[in-house]
């Protein structure tokens, strides 16, 4: 229980999480990080006078992350750090991933297949009839999917509720602690979410909300799915944040196309225009572009390593990973192997060069034909 008192303390400090997370590998612990706060020159031989500052005030923050934790015992809500298994593997990859995330719910954060779905709160008709067309041919193709979005107005209530109506579980990524729902008319709509879904948020209770977190609360939106498809979007909105975002972190974007007359339609058109996202037109083209069109149960294989004589051990065991996956992109790939990213360039630049995997302008990787068996 220290331990995890003393990760909320440090999470509730004013930096960043790159910051928090570098401190955390530096000593091993957010328990040895509060022990060294008021020297923190040991950790950080550089560091100014604001940062010893900043991290002498760690102490001070206990009291609050206590009640913290009382509060998520209370509401059933779990304490997610950056080391559980639980923690979504996809936003670990991220290097401004938060070390600390609340989550009320039960659908599985590393499910095989996650899709995060955004647009307009000024949405139309057209759009909403899109979205719930969308997520119900999905249902059909992808039995084991989770969809993510930001429990907006306009699109984002419309993916969750779709979702809802077609048994799909449903997470939505707040921007504010799970002390509240905004906006309050979808109140009901997150108690249903949480039965079937969740709530998930970087922010503990009684965080005042401004626009700053909103736009934070895009990248975990982001880097939590394999893709983002924006449905309906105007010329700026923070749909395309969370797309451009998307991208940073290597994962697919889609956009659903409009006339070049509607508002609504203009941001999506950027979209494609600037290859951020890949046009779309129906659930068939996303599954065919994901690779998920065929979707079977894999088969478990056991590597022939007679047929893999040019590889090393830790290829083979990248190898074998790869058997598990229809294509991944390398975020997906080192959250599953271990290995880390840097690394993981060297292997698969080489698998590539032995004929043993494939990379897809997509950026995503997948075993050659013949060594699929």
């Amino acid at each position: 229980m220290d331990e995890l008192l003393y990760r909320i303390a440090l999470s509730m400090l004013p930096i960043k999480p790159q910051e928090q997370r570098m401190l955390l590998e530096a000593a091993g612990s957010a328990t040895e990080v509060f022990h060294l706060s008021k020297r923190i020159e040991e950790l950080i031989p550089d560091s100014n006078d604001k940062a010893r500052a900043v991290m002498a005030s760690m102490e001070g923050q206990l009291t609050g992350a206590a009640r913290e934790i009382a509060f998520a015992e209370r509401k059933n809500i779990r304490i997610l750090t950056i080391d559980d298994d639980a923690y979504p593997y996809r936003l670990k990859q991220a290097e401004d991933a938060p070390t600390v995330l609340y989550y009320s719910g039960n659908a599985d954060l590393n499910a095989k297949h996650i899709v995060s779905i955004v647009g307009t709160r000024s949405c139309t008709d057209y759009g909403k009839d899109l979205c719930r067309q969308f997520i119900a041919d999905l249902k059909e193709a992808v039995p084991d999917l989770v969809v993510l979005s930001g429990l907006a107005y306009g699109i984002d209530v419309t993916a969750h509720l779709a979702c809802l109506e077609n048994g799909i579980p449903t997470v939505g990524v707040l921007a504010h602690g799970l002390d509240i729902i905004y906006p309050q008319v979808h109140r009901t709509y997150a108690n249903d979410m949480v039965r079937n879904g969740g709530l998930l948020s970087e922010y503990r209770s009684g965080t005042d909300m401004n626009k700053s977190l909103f736009v934070a609360r895009n990248r975990i939106v982001a880097a939590c799915a394999d893709a983002t498809v924006v449905v309906e979007s105007k010329e700026k909105g923070g749909s395309l944040h969370t797309a451009r975002m998307a991208l940073d972190y290597n994962r697919d974007v889609y956009a659903f196309p409009g006339r070049v007359t509607d508002k609504v339609s203009r941001g999506c058109l950027d979209l494609i225009f600037d290859n951020v996202a890949r046009c779309v037109c129906d659930a068939k083209q996303f599954l065919e572009c994901q690779g998920w069109d065929s979707l079977k149960k894999p088969d478990e294989h056991v590597v022939q390593t007679e047929l893999f004589t040019e590889l090393d051990e830790t290829q083979l065991y990248i190898v074998g990973k790869m058997r598990s996956l229809d294509e991944c992109n390398i975020a997906q790939l080192a959250a599953v192997t271990a290995i880390p990213v840097k690394q993981l360039n060297v292997h698969l630049a080489q698998m590539e060069l032995a004929g043993v995997i494939e990379f897809s302008p997509g950026g995503k990787y997948r075993l050659a034909m013949s060594y699929r068996r």
